[in-house]
């Protein structure tokens, strides 16, 4: 029973960051559609500020950011094939979850 009531606070606390994290990806797609200039608005906070909003669960957090990564990586591949922000969203993952070898694999081969 003791170990249920420590596992459902943090189940919420990773269903709350999904929830935020997917609202703040619908915002920025809402916004991006307004832009009609390459520059892009994005701010990327320190992994020291985040660590405390992923409530231990920074590798899920992590892997939240790399799909984004990905999808900005992917629509500038599509478009103007500039890339302001990537080494930055890769970092930001890095710092995360060091042990995430697929990134340090994409940003070698891209970067």
């Amino acid at each position: 029973m003791g170990t249920i009531r420590r596992t459902i606070p943090g189940l919420g606390g990773l269903v709350a960051l999904v929830v935020l994290v997917a609202w703040a990806g619908a915002r920025l797609d809402a916004r991006r559609a307004h832009f009609t200039a390459p520059d892009e608005l994005i701010y990327l906070p320190d992994a020291a500020r985040l660590r405390p909003l992923a409530l231990g669960y920074d590798n899920v957090l992590a892997d939240l950011l790399w799909f984004r990564t990905i999808d900005y990586f992917g629509a500038h591949y599509e478009s103007d094939k500039s890339y302001p922000w990537l080494a930055a969203m890769c970092d930001l993952v890095t710092d995360l979850d060091p042990r995430a070898k697929h990134v340090y694999r994409f940003a070698a081969l891209i970067l």
